[in-house]
């Protein structure tokens, strides 16, 4: 492959982690902080 190709490919691999990864710490954010205070709801939304 093309250096242009490799370069591509990673940046949209930058992309998408940059683009998810925020959204999986703040939901295992909210369940940590439910299962401190002993709520039901994110644990099981």
């Amino acid at each position: 492959m093309s250096d242009a190709v490799l370069i591509g490919i990673k940046g949209v691999g930058v992309l998408a982690a940059f683009l998810t990864l925020p959204l999986l710490v703040g939901q295992l954010e909210h369940k940590a902080m439910a299962h401190m205070q002993g709520r039901l709801g994110p644990m099981y939304a």
